[in-house]
């Protein structure tokens, strides 16, 4: 096959199925070797210099991040000079070097040659079909570009675990692009998962090499593990990695497990991370116990600012304030409300919102200024001094373990008298009861109606929805249940009795948080809408270095609600100039996170 008389760019499979890898664009200056010096690169691991040292006559290779506007995130680009392009329907852009600046197309009139493609948009090869790469925007291009997996990207994973947490992460990466296998041994959750989701569904024991392969986890980039029994995930996970999955996430709920006591490290398991839903939930109840006016918080910049979520009362002195008059009625106001949820969903605020009772808004802060702001939304706020808590689970035991050193008094209600001193015997400073709260004599002679937050932590949905139901005519100033199943959380809404916690959800959440790609330091799904808030670090090779916040041209439905550069927190503004080295923590509702990814991914000398 003479490669000579080629129109435009070969398709890589042609030119490894005829043993050629030379490439001649027709009159063209470039007559270097071009598939074959690209093939031994480790793309995973491949920089700029790397790529220039393939000696290319044209240096403007890039591994391209995210490019604005365009669907195919499931690609990597490498971008190069105009010159070496063949364009079918422009023959003006035939080995011009100096094509922008001949006048032909305005569009490029002023810019370098090799800065913009000439079919005005980036060229994308579509191995899998096998077709010549074309610039799918304005313009007819073709170009020799090699596209491969994007590391982060378009990846394939294998989730182990039709369950709750199983199918919901299956349904999020689906829905972000990804290649998506689930495995479960109960046809029926298979059968399910395959006619609702767009994924592959595998009937199978996970815990056999022959169900993972079939499920291709040897090749995996990613391998996830949420059946209900840990002993399962921890034969997968092992058996996974040995097979060669790139990554592995297993979820283990025994906290002997995972404790900084066993001694044995993730890797022993043969996995590259641990979430234990009882740490995490645990976490967040310490976290919610600590800020007593919060429904939600989120640590950032090392938890020197926080996203704290408020809900607006009747009475409260925000209650029908217009933001624009906020900081005119306040001298200073310490943070930023980047979000509020109301009844028709979660926006971005303006100036001209105005706040209601009902309202939930999230403000970004320095965890210093939480205080003042206690003072501005809820001056009559009281301070945490009594702690009840229900069931001595694991739940239950850890959560009153973490708040011995926070709050003054803790009292732990265990029905079983065994389970009750056990867990005298593994609390210090918990007062621990052995009684049942559904007994009118009990919760009167305990008075639980005095304390300050009641949390009913039992393992059974129904036991923590009555404990709730049983409490509120107490006078407790705050309820919080743990519920596994999603279909409680509205009953609770409604019957307006307190707050849940899902462990489910918050592993959801923390496995999404670990494969968030990019410069992303920490991720946090906010509510159930999908929006994140999100913390980049500036790096000198990225676009956004050195430019100010109004050029960056920021989707409506994100907002950057501060930025950390060194021992200083700021909120941002538009002549706000992002730095080398800054934090910008920025928070965008679901349909804006791909265009704010990409924004923050980009690298500098990408074509766009």
């Amino acid at each position: 096959m003479d490669l000579s008389s080629c129109r435009g760019d070969l398709p890589l499979h042609c030119a490894i199925e005829f043993g050629k890898g030379d490439h001649f664009p027709i009159d063209a200056c470039c007559k270097t070797v071009f598939y074959r010096e690209f093939l031994s690169i480790d793309w995973r691991n491949a920089d700029e210099k790397s790529l220039q040292d393939q000696r290319h006559p044209h240096h403007q290779w890039r591994l391209a991040g995210q490019f604005p506007g365009t669907e195919m995130a499931s690609e990597i680009s490498l971008v190069h000079s105009v010159v070496v392009h063949f364009c079918l329907h422009y023959q003006e852009f035939l080995c011009q070097s100096n094509v922008a600046r001949t006048g032909l197309d305005p569009f490029r009139r002023g810019y370098p040659a090799h800065t913009v493609h000439p079919a005005r948009w980036h060229c994308w090869r579509f191995l899998s079909s096998g077709l010549s790469s074309g610039a799918w925007t304005a313009g007819a291009g073709v170009g020799p570009i090699w596209t491969v997996l994007r590391p982060g990207e378009d990846m394939r994973i294998v989730v182990v675990g039709a369950g709750v947490v199983g199918s919901h992460l299956a349904e999020r990466l689906s829905a972000e692009g990804h290649k998506i296998t689930i495995v479960d041994a109960d046809p029926a959750l298979v059968h399910r998962i395959d006619d609702r989701l767009n994924v592959q569904a595998i009937h199978g024991n996970a815990a056999s090499p022959k169900s993972l392969r079939k499920a291709k986890a040897d090749s995996a980039d990613l391998v996830i593990v949420v059946t209900d029994r840990d002993e399962t995930n921890i034969v997968v996970s092992l058996l996974a990695k040995s097979l060669g999955a790139k990554k592995v996430v297993v979820r283990l709920r025994n906290l002997e497990l995972t404790s900084s006591a066993c001694p044995l490290l993730p890797e022993a398991y043969g996995a590259d991370l641990i979430i234990n839903p009882v740490d995490a939930t645990a976490d967040k109840l310490l976290r919610l116990v600590q800020n007593p006016g919060a429904f939600d918080v989120f640590d950032f910049a090392d938890g020197e600012m926080v996203l704290w979520g408020y809900q607006i009362s009747k009475g409260s002195p925000l209650d029908g304030i217009v933001l624009k008059d906020l900081r005119k009625r306040y001298d200073r106001v310490p943070g930023l409300i980047v979000a509020i949820s109301r009844e028709a969903g979660l926006v971005i605020p303006r100036g001209d919102d105005e706040l209601r009772d009902g309202d939930q808004i999230y403000v970004l802060l320095p965890r210093s200024k939480t205080e003042e702001f206690k003072a501005i939304a809820h001056p009559e706020a009281e301070s945490v001094d009594q702690v009840f808590i229900v069931g001595a689970t694991q739940l239950g035991l850890e959560v009153a373990r973490r708040l011995e050193g926070v709050v003054k008094s803790i009292i732990l209600v265990e029905k079983d008298r065994n389970t009750a001193e056990k867990a005298s015997e593994t609390l210090e400073r918990t007062l621990v009861l052995h009684g049942n709260i559904a007994d009118p004599d009990f919760a009167a002679e305990n008075r639980i109606g005095d304390a300050d937050f009641f949390l009913s932590l039992e393992n059974g949905d129904a036991e923590n929805l009555t404990n709730a139901l049983l409490v509120n005519k107490l006078g407790v100033r705050r309820i919080l249940i743990r519920t596994e199943q999603p279909q409680f959380l509205p009953i609770l809404k409604q019957a307006a009795v307190g707050e849940a916690v899902n462990p489910r959800r918050i592993t959801v959440s923390a496995i999404m948080r670990e494969l968030r790609r990019g410069r992303v330091i920490a991720v946090s799904q906010v509510g159930d809408s999908g929006a994140e808030a999100r913390e980049y670090e500036v790096t000198a090779d990225q676009a956004v270095c050195g430019k100010k916040i109004m050029d960056l041209h920021l989707p409506k439905d994100s907002i950057i609600g501060a930025i950390q550069r060194g021992d200083e927190i700021f909120t941002a503004g538009g002549d706000s100039v992002i730095l080398e080295g800054d934090h910008v923590i920025i928070f965008a509702l679901p349909e804006a996170v791909n265009a704010i990814e990409k924004v923050f991914t980009r690298r500098r000398g990408i074509l766009r």
